[in-house]
């Protein structure tokens, strides 16, 4: 469950970052 949690939050970073 954790994991799905990391990647949900990387995949925001990721899309924060592409800003």
């Amino acid at each position: 469950m954790a994991m799905i949690l990391i990647l949900m939050i990387q995949f925001g970073k990721e899309r924060c970052n592409v800003n």
